[in-house]
Formats: C-alpha cells, structure tokens, sequence
C-alpha cells in the first residue's frame, strides 16, 4: 500500500528556475517506491516568471498551486532582512492549501524543500501541529546563511537568519544537503552530524530520451568548437576568467572566431561589458533565456559544455545543477572552478577537464589542447557511467524513500 509523503516547495514546474527542476526530480520518481507524493507549490513568481514550454502535470506526482503575495512592498520588507526570504508572502496561502489536503488525506511523512526558506517554515508549523510521530525531511539546494556568495546588508540579518535556520534543523527529523563539503558547513556550525544526509542535485534520464539537436546555426560547425554556458552569471561567479583566456587566444594569432564559438545561455548582468573589454564580440555569444527544453537542445548540439565558478579561497562546496545535465548528455566538460566539489566530480566520472579561475593562461592552454583534439576529431569523453548513475533522479528517489522508511520505522519503534 502507498505511504503519503506532503512535499512543500515553493518552486516546481513551470515557475522558470533551476530550483524548480531540482524539487521535480526530487519527487518524481518516489512513487516507484512506495510513497506517493503531493506538492504544495507557488503558482506563479513575480521574479522567476514561468517556462511556458514546460509540462504543468505530471503522473508520478499530485499538486496543488496557490497564490503568492509578491510586489514591491514584500521585496521592500525582504531588502529591510526583518523576514526569511522574500517569497514569506506565500505561506499563509501554502497553509490554507495544506488545511485542505490534510483533513482528506493521512499523512505519513513531510518534505520540504529550499530555497526559499519559506518552505521550510510552512513545513515547521505542520510539523508542530501533526507531531513528533510523522517525520520531516529537509532539502536544502545550497546553503542558506553559510552560503558564502551571500552578502548581507545589515549586520543583525545573519544571526537573525541563524536562529531560524538552527530552529529547523534541530526540528526535523533529516536534513539531506547535496555535498559532503555542505555537510561539513552545517556540522560545524550546528553539530547534528547523525541526521544530515547528502543526496546530490540529479538529472532526470527521461528528459534526455528522443533530444532533437537543433539545427546546426554555423555553416563550418566542422572546422568552428562550440562551448556552451547554461545559468546566470552574476556577483562572484564571474566569466572574465574565461575572457580573459579567450584574449590570449586572440593574442597569439592561432585560433580567432572562426575556430571558437562561446555562447552564454542565461543572465550575464553586468558582465556584458566585458565582451566589448576584451574585444570577443565575434567570438561571444550572450543568448540569454530559453525554455528549459529549448536549453538542452542547444546543450546536445554544443562540442564543449562550461562550468564556471567564483575563486574562492576555501575549497567550493557547490555543486551546481546544469553539471547534471551535462553528465547526461555525455559531452566533455571544461569547468573553470576551484579545488572543491566540482572539480572532485568531474574527476570522479572522467567527464573533462578542470582549470583553475585565478589562471586564465591555464584556462588558454586547455582550449587550445580541447581545439586540437576537436579538429582531429579526438574531442571524446569516456565517462565513468556507474558514476554518473549516481546523480539520476531514479536513483535519488531511491535513497530518498528508503531514507523515509528507515524514519518511519524509527517512529514507531
């Protein structure tokens, strides 16, 4: 008989953001398991918009979207850093869609997912009124108030934040994080070692069955190697690293835009100007966003995926999503990033190559060593597929139900 998980998370399909597909895959395939699941989702994002392109049901999973108060005065209260988030106005209307449900459906278990934090605030309050016996797991996408991109502009707002984030992780049952270093973060500053699980960001292999590549937009695609960016670019994580080593490129007088097309799919802000800095605009593209779909298309038709993170001073704890996708599609990778998860991953499946941010000379050398192995049509990856199995949403359903069964049991007994 089917258990019945209540998962709350702001973020689902079709709001447009990375966090959506994430709290998809997080939850689709649970029923395969034995726990079916009900989402309590924002209907829409004033922010974030909606991927009009993008499936709005899904068999494996039932859900109820609700109205968010979002506007000029939520953002000005979140700016003020005196609220969790700035998505708070969508709890009073999570909870009266979670009264409804739970007065016709018996709950076995609670999920939520962050960020926003609002989430698990909505799943706090459920939790106390249900009570010790149905347990409640978080998901955390990345940290919260140890994010170290995170800069906060009053100096009471992260201890503020601090309390609530200490607050729910001593509530819930299980705290899953998507990276060991994460773990380590939250050990740290909280303790609680026995109940943080990491269950990494995932693909969903089904999204990846029948991809039609997009017609070939350059008419010497043969002799031209095409690397792709799929996120935004923004604060910290910054593309001049990569520019940089574009320039050096160009300097040399070996390759030009003819050989090498580089193309930002997402938001790049105020790094635009840097195109015209460095002189590539023959050989950047900023294409800004596309339908998640539409993405993975130009991903599949792309030589050389990018990954591209801040230099940080401390090994990265991040893990970012789009490095799901490009494991599933099987395609070499070049990720300019630091010693840190990332790198360990793309070691660890064989998947490409990895280059320091703070040594855009390095970052030359191995596109032009990824150039000579294009034009001699060597440019091949042989990944570690048992690896790579590893971060498949089948297999993160997998983990995540047995984990809520050993809960269970663990209440009941």
């Amino acid at each position: 008989m089917m258990k019945h998980v209540l998962v709350i998370s702001y973020f689902f399909p079709p709001i447009y953001s990375v966090e959506s597909t994430m709290a998809l895959n997080s939850v689709k395939y649970l029923s395969l398991y034995g726990w079916e699941p009900t989402v309590i989702s924002a209907v829409r994002s004033e922010e974030f918009g909606k991927d009009l392109f993008v499936s709005v049901s899904f068999p494996e999973v039932k859900i109820m979207r609700t109205f968010s108060w979002e506007n000029f005065i939520s953002r000005a209260i979140n700016w003020l850093g005196v609220v969790s988030d700035a998505m708070f106005g969508w709890a009073p209307f999570a909870w009266f869609a979670i009264r409804s449900i739970t007065s016709s459906l018996p709950i076995e278990a609670i999920i939520s997912r962050a960020n926003p934090i609002t989430s698990h605030l909505v799943a706090f309050r459920l939790k106390r009124q249900l009570g010790i016996q149905v347990p409640w797991v978080v998901l955390f996408g990345d940290p919260w108030t140890q994010n170290p991109y995170v800069k906060y502009r009053w100096p009471w707002v992260k201890p503020y934040r601090e309390r609530i984030e200490k607050t729910i992780l001593q509530e819930a049952d299980a705290i899953v994080v998507t990276t060991e270093l994460t773990k380590q973060l939250l050990v740290s500053k909280y303790g609680l070692a026995d109940k943080i699980h990491v269950l990494p960001n995932t693909y969903d292999p089904a999204e990846f069955v029948n991809l039609v590549a997009l017609p070939v937009p350059y008419t010497d695609h043969h002799q031209t190697m095409v690397l792709t960016y799929a996120g935004n670019l923004y604060g910290l994580r910054s593309p001049e690293p990569l520019f940089r080593a574009l320039q050096i490129i160009c300097q040399k007088g070996l390759m030009s835009y003819k050989q090498i097309k580089v193309r930002l799919i997402g938001s790049v802000g105020e790094f635009t100007s840097l195109i015209d800095q460095y002189q590539l605009q023959d050989m950047v593209e900023v294409v800004g966003n596309l339908p998640r779909y539409q993405t993975l298309q130009e991903l599949s038709h792309s030589d050389v995926l990018l990954s591209i993170d801040a230099a940080l001073p401390a090994p990265s704890i991040f893990l970012p999503a789009k490095l799901m996708d490009y494991l599933a599609l099987n395609k070499p990778i070049l990720a300019v990033t630091p010693v840190g998860e990332t790198a360990n991953l793309i070691k660890r499946t064989g998947s490409g190559f990895v280059v320091s941010p703070e040594d855009p000379t390095a970052i030359a050398l191995v596109i032009e060593e990824m150039y000579l192995l294009f034009s001699q049509g060597k440019l091949v990856t042989t990944y570690n597929k048992t690896e790579v199995n590893r971060y498949s949403a089948l297999d993160y359903g997998k983990q995540l139900t047995t984990l809520l069964d050993q809960l269970v049991v663990s209440k009941i007994s």
